[in-house]
């Protein structure tokens, strides 16, 4: 089963910046309040899935010679190999129509640094896929006509979404995106304050502690 993130992201600011926001965030689909994909693209070349035959023809024939010779150690391999090329022909002879795929990652790897989507997104999003069961309400802020807020609930799974919103923090600098949430089958909570650009605080607790276990504050 899932570990599911509790989350609440308030984006706060100008009227017509909201606005903008909002529609950005907007994806397609019933009550798609917080799309991430939207609001930071995954790379359409890494919508591929992971599976044990391309990972073994990519290792192969890409990967450095101590990964090849940790391969080559194995039981069911040795017995099918003793080199590289070898190894190479006999991954490819187990699924040949793998082949192709193998080669994908390894472009994508050089360009981005990731062979599929699920590496890329935890890195970048912080979590593997984008915002769950969302609900959104918006509010003119007390005593600033000209001040809106945007309340976003959703659920991530198995880590909060902290690197996408340093990121879209950064991108959309005229606004305030406080970011809190908690985990309760792991026990902690934490909030991301960004603000104008500027990470504010950057902080995570056990839920059961008053004093924090980890802060970090920056202005860069």
């Amino acid at each position: 089963m899932p570990t599911w993130i509790e989350c609440h992201l308030e984006v706060t600011g100008p009227s017509n910046e909201i606005e903008f926001f909002a529609g950005m965030a907007l994806g397609q689909g019933d009550r798609n309040y917080l799309e991430f994909n939207d609001l930071l693209p995954l790379p359409e070349e890494l919508n591929l899935e992971k599976n044990s035959a391309t990972e073994l023809i990519y290792k192969a024939k890409y990967s450095d010679d101590e990964v090849v010779k940790t391969l080559l150690e194995l039981d069911w391999i040795k017995r099918k190999a003793s080199n590289r090329q070898e190894l190479i022909e006999f991954a490819i002879s187990r699924s040949p129509e793998c082949e192709e795929a193998a080669d994908k990652y390894k472009s994508n790897y050089d360009k981005y640094g990731f062979t599929t989507w699920k590496d890329w997104c935890e890195k970048n999003w912080g979590t593997k896929w984008s915002a769950q069961q969302t609900r959104l309400t918006s509010a003119s802020v007390p005593g600033i006509k000209t001040q809106t807020a945007l309340h976003y609930y959703f659920n991530t799974i198995w880590a909060p979404p902290i690197p996408l919103f340093k990121i879209v923090g950064y991108n959309y600098n005229k606004l305030e995106f406080l970011l809190e949430y908690r985990s309760i089958v792991e026990n902690y909570t934490g909030r991301l304050l960004v603000r104008h650009g500027q990470i504010v605080q950057d902080e995570r607790r056990k839920i059961d502690e008053t004093v924090n276990e980890e802060v970090t504050v920056t202005g860069e």
